[in-house]
């Protein structure tokens, strides 16, 4: 049995109500193209305005946690995840003050991190 060609494929599949049962992909953009949104206060310390998808953002100082807290805080609102790995003494409680929802945040234990890399 022959391969089938281009001229032997049905020439329209529609969905009921009359829709394309296949949409152009042409006017998405690749996830790790967009970034996630910062407050409009803190967009100047990014490179990008916002938070780059796939990349990882360290926060140093006396303040590093709020800051992160801070960073988080809008993505998160808008429906995105936060990671917090290995740090057992992360305040779920000042999280939320930032307005970051706490179904919205997983916690994983670093404890024996060294080991999985044997």
């Amino acid at each position: 049995m022959a391969p089938a060609t281009p001229s032997r494929l049905p020439t329209s599949s529609r969905l009921p109500g009359d829709r394309p049962a296949v949409a152009p992909l042409s006017g998405l953009v690749p996830a790790r193209d967009r970034s996630l949104p910062v407050e409009p206060a803190l967009t100047g310390l990014l490179p990008d305005a916002g938070l780059r998808r796939g990349h990882v953002v360290g926060c140093g100082g006396v303040a590093a946690r709020s800051l992160a807290l801070a960073l988080v805080a809008r993505a998160v609102g808008e429906g995105a995840w936060l990671a917090v790995v290995g740090l057992p003494t992360f305040g779920v409680e000042a999280a939320i003050e930032y307005g970051v929802a706490p179904e919205r945040i997983v916690l994983v234990d670093a404890d024996g991190v060294d080991e999985w890399a044997d």
